[in-house]
């Protein structure tokens, strides 16, 4: 036994799907796995690949039945099953065999056959090479024999090639006995194949590097069958099955030896490291010229890519590839691509570079008289080539990467002639990530030049299918990467307003005497860091970009349109304008240095966000600490991915709270507790908090915080009734947590859908919410809807009614509500002595959690004469348990009137801050007609288009109220932020006037 080898490497790359956590892999469900995913010509590739030598798969034996064209077996296979049925049949718990062999005589793809071929006799299985302990393989066996109940207990066969047997066999026994397995199979059986440099003849459990003269007939026979499907030459590049069916002579040996030494010569002639004229026969250079051709074209492609990956992003933005790998891919190109080739015949020229490679000439530090000769050689190349796309972007780019090194070169074109060379190109369909980043930055306009730009660009489109365009050429690789900023817009004119994101870094570090800053380089430079943004070289260099955050959307002002961008950083909760820098990214325009400002006013927007203090109950806030966790703001919660360095985070979209003390990355979205509700009716639970699906895709949490709108005041203790419910592939499960004010915490989490449930039968209160909606209606109509505090339902109700109705802000209830109790509305007068002349439905609501339908009175007033009050009680004991004021400030007839009133009043302020005044014109063409339209349009400015505008409503209030509900649509924000001034007279949100 002392010439045993390592285990092979067969078995290591053969495992199929299962449990990641578990040590073994079944095989039941293999063939529908595949089955699926495979077409003809991916099959074929598959065996084709077997038989020129690469390791066997599962899919191969999986293929080889389907086309019933089975592999050769070796001699041993049928003495090895009837060992293997002669151990089940001896019903001793634990049987193993060995398997040896020889070193490429078969072995592993012997015992994989034999596995497949009785997958349906047993549960046949592959211990995985995990190195895990043999009483963790002994209780994963365990679990896998009982799964299925007593009457699917069939015998495990297992295949390994490492394991000892006499240990697992022990460990197997002690797990038995300790879960008294009462078993009538023997439970598993091992088939262990072991390599051997040395093996006697005859036995047939060991396998020789020499076939008998059954077995080379059986090849002869494969090889006829072969010769349906393939041609010669294809049967020749077969190495792993002619070294066999040649009963591994050692003349073919040799030959596959010479023909390496071939392979490795001419890589050497690539490298530089050999000269052709040293090759002894001259003739075989010809045989393997596709040989050198198809290794030149997969360097160039594989070198294309990595450029492109290193350069356009790096792991994340804390983090940067190691300099050597950009060193080794430099190195790649320099060796394969440039250093073998004459000038004469070469197509290869350190002059030709490609998009990356131009962009990244000046972190090479290249000077100003070499930047010059590649851009003349690209103006050659485009010349050359006048329709070619990639020609005019290279000498586009090539200009714009001179002009931030030396821009005083007189070899440097003007953004006019640019703009025409690229123009040409602007309406071609199928254009690259690349074209439309050149796009965007030659013709986003340069205020207050813009007027005088000759070439109409839809930016908006340009931005759309610039992303586009990334999805189908970059998403898949660059998933889970930083994007790095390629160019940031600047405050000069001309070309000079092309700042290359390295000219960023140079003028940062120029001056930088700190050791530590001055080896920060472009390719690790965070560009999340605040002190970057806060140097004064940098706020002179670049142009803060005006814009809007309208629905947690960033938009940034382009003449009357607003271009949709992306931010890189996380933002608080935020609705209002903004400036930024604005950089441009392969995947589009992306702000940086966000900065929230303030409103005509001059009171910060944030001031209207919502206090979470308005949502503590008193019970509840003495039994929690303080929590400040840093708040990310994602645009969306369809599906939310974030990039996170070590700390702890809370989303406010969703309220999840999360703790890693590594960088990690996971991505989660809301889920639906209506998909569980069997579960939760079978269980009897019912939700306290949202229903969440979160996964982890790289590192680990150390902790998960789940929202709950729980009140920990409540009068039962809800350490016995609230669970987190998880929804695993293997069924439903419930598991304890701590409970703090707004969530529930696991520790070492493992991740599905996960949400927070409380027992039926326990009585428990709710921190909730109360949302007042005005309907615009001829009368006065409110909508109050009574939400417990869950993220998502106050998000559903706040998406159905945010275009028909204005939202009025009044504070939630001081105490939490009791859940499945009635309440009911009253509207009472000024006085409070006596109720308000309104129809109330429904008169009494059961405090529910439902997704489907929410809890909501609807509140009619006919001509209401003054100010009234809005109260709601228990129905049980009438206890008041919120009373708010609303305002009508002398006006009657809520809805006209107001809009009427709106319009008057604020007419300076929407004439300075409205800039969609292109869509609004179109709401209201058809009460002005064409003419007064085309008036509008023509204007230069949207100030003018607005004061043309407001020429066209003076006496007529029904265009005005038309004009209202436009704004309303168009310019949602702003209407908004008018009506939370405190001050004004006419309906404002926080102080509930109407």
């Amino acid at each position: 036994m002392e010439d045993i080898t390592p285990p092979s490497a067969g078995l290591a790359g053969s495992q199929v799907h299962g449990d990641p956590k578990t040590a073994l892999a079944l095989l039941d469900d293999f063939e529908d796995k595949f089955g699926r995913n495979l077409t003809e010509p991916e099959n074929q590739q598959t065996l084709s690949n077997f038989y020129k030598g690469s390791p066997p798969k599962w899919i191969n034996y999986y293929i080889a039945e389907e086309q019933n064209t089975p592999l050769v077996k070796r001699n041993g296979y049928n003495h090895i099953i009837q060992q293997i049925k002669k151990c089940r049949e001896m019903k001793r718990i634990f049987s193993y065999i060995n398997l040896f062999h020889q070193p490429g005589s078969g072995g592993s793809t012997l015992a994989m056959q034999i596995l497949w071929d009785l997958r349906k006799d047993f549960k046949c299985a592959t211990i995985k090479p995990v190195n895990a302990e043999t009483a963790v393989i002994a209780d994963h066996i365990i679990k896998l024999f009982t799964v299925g109940g007593p009457n699917d207990q069939r015998t495990l066969l297992l295949l390994d090639d490492n394991v000892s047997e006499e240990n697992l066999m022990e460990s197997l026994n002690m797990e038995i006995a300790k879960q008294e397995i009462n078993a009538t199979n023997p439970v598993a059986i091992l088939l262990n194949t072991k390599r051997k440099h040395t093996i006697v003849a005859g036995d047939p459990l060991s396998l020789r590097s020499n076939l008998s003269n059954e077995e080379l007939n059986n090849f002869k026979l494969k090889e006829a069958e072969m010769k349906l499907s393939h041609s010669d030459e294809e049967l020749k590049l077969f190495h792993g099955f002619n070294l066999m069916k040649n009963n591994f002579n050692k003349k073919y040996v040799a030959n596959l030896s010479s023909i390496k030494e071939i392979k490795d010569y001419w890589r050497g002639v690539l490298t530089g490291e050999e000269s052709i004229l040293v090759l002894p026969k001259a003739e075989d250079v010809l045989d393997y010229e596709d040989l050198i051709v198809k290794l030149q074209v997969n360097v160039e492609r594989k070198h294309a890519f990595f450029e492109k990956y290193l350069i356009y992003s790096k792991p994340s933005r804390y983090k940067s590839e190691p300099s050597h790998i950009q060193r080794d891919v430099d190195m790649c190109c320099s060796k394969y691509l440039l250093q073998h080739s004459k000038p004469a015949s070469s197509c290869h020229s350190i002059m030709d570079r490609s998009f990356p490679g131009l962009f990244s000439c000046l972190d090479r530090g290249y000077c100003s008289y070499f930047l010059e000769r590649i851009t003349e050689h690209t103006r050659k190349k485009h010349e050359e080539q006048m329709s070619e796309v990639n020609a005019a972007m290279n000498y586009v780019l090539s200009n714009i990467v001179l002009s931030n090194k030396d821009e005083t070169s007189q070899v440097l074109r003007t953004l006019t002639d640019l703009r025409g060379i690229l123009w040409r190109f602007v309406e071609k369909i199928y254009q690259s990530p690349e074209f439309f980043l050149l796009v965007l930055l030659l013709f986003w306009p340069n205020e207050p030049q813009h007027q005088h730009l000759h070439f109409k660009v839809d930016l908006n489109s340009i931005v759309e299918n610039m992303k586009t365009a990334f999805d189908q050429k970059y998403k898949k690789y660059f998933r889970s990467r930083y994007l790095r900023p390629l160019f940031f817009l600047g405050q000069d004119t001309g070309l000079k307003r092309l700042v290359h994101s390295w000219k960023v870094h140079s003028v940062h570090t120029k001056h930088r005497k700190n050791p530590k800053q001055k080896r920060k380089t472009w390719a690790n430079l965070d560009w999340g860091n605040n002190q970057l943004w806060k140097d004064s070289d940098i706020q002179n260099l670049l142009l803060r970009v005006r814009g809007v955050f309208k629905k947690q959307q960033l938009f940034a002002y382009v003449e009357d349109k607003e271009i949709a961008i992306y931010s890189d950083q996380a933002f608080v909760s935020y609705q209002g304008p903004a400036s930024f820098f604005l950089g441009f990214t392969i995947k589009g325009p992306v702000a940086y240095d966000i900065k929230f400002e303030q409103d005509g006013e001059g009171a910060h927007v944030d001031k209207f966000m919502e206090s979470k203090e308005d949502l503590v109950c008193r019970a509840a806030a003495i039994l929690c600490k303080n929590h400040n966790p840093v708040t990310l703001n994602p645009v969306t919660c369809l599906t939310v991915r974030f990039t996170a360095a070590p700390g702890s985070y809370e989303c406010s979209v969703t309220g999840l709270r999360w703790e890693s003390s590594i960088e990690v990355e996971l991505e989660y979205c809301w889920s639906n507790w209506e998909l569980v509700s069997e579960v939760l009716e079978r269980e009897q639970y019912h939700p306290g908090g949202p229903l969440l699906d979160i996964t982890v895709i790289r590192g680990t949490l150390n902790a998960v915080h789940l929202p709950h709108f729980l009140c920990l005041g409540s009068e039962s203790p809800l350490s016995d009734a609230v669970r987190v419910f998880h929804d695993e592939d293997v069924g439903a499960s419930f598991e304890t947590c701590s409970l703090s004010r707004f969530h529930a915490k696991l520790l070492q989490p493992t991740f599905s859908p996960k949400g927070v449930l409380v027992k039926n039968g326990f009585r428990v209160k709710a921190h909730c919410e109360i949302l007042i909606y005005h309907v615009l209606a001829a009368t006065l109509t409110l909508h109050i809807y009574i939400i417990p505090h869950d993220f998502k339902m106050k998000e559903a109700v706040e998406k159905e009614r945010s275009d028909k109705c204005l939202k009025i802000l009044k504070p939630n209830p001081k105490s939490s509500l009791q859940m499945k109790s009635w309440y009911k509305l009253r509207t009472l007068q000024k006085t409070k002595q006596s109720d308000y002349n309104s129809e109330i439905t429904p008169t009494s609501l059961k405090l529910r959690y439902n997704t489907a339908t929410t809890n909501v009175f609807e509140v009619y007033i006919n001509n209401p004469e003054e100010d009234f009050y809005l109260q709601l009680t228990t129905e049980k004991d009438n206890e008041v348990v919120w009373e708010v004021p609303i305002r009508l400030n002398g006006q009657k007839g809520c809805s006209s009137s107001h809009a009427v009133c709106f319009v008057d009043k604020y007419m300076n302020e929407l004439t300075q801050k409205v800039r969609l005044v292109s869509p609004i014109a179109d709401d209201l063409k058809p009460l002005i007609g064409d003419e007064k339209y085309s008036i509008i349009r023509g204007c230069a400015t949207p100030q003018e288009q607005m004061r043309t505008l407001y020429s066209f409503l003076q006496g007529v209030p029904k265009l005005k109220v038309k004009f209202y509900e436009s704004l309303q649509k168009n310019e949602p924000l702003i209407v908004e932020q008018l009506q939370r001034n405190r001050q004004s007279s006419g309906f404002t949100s926080d102080s509930g006037k109407l």
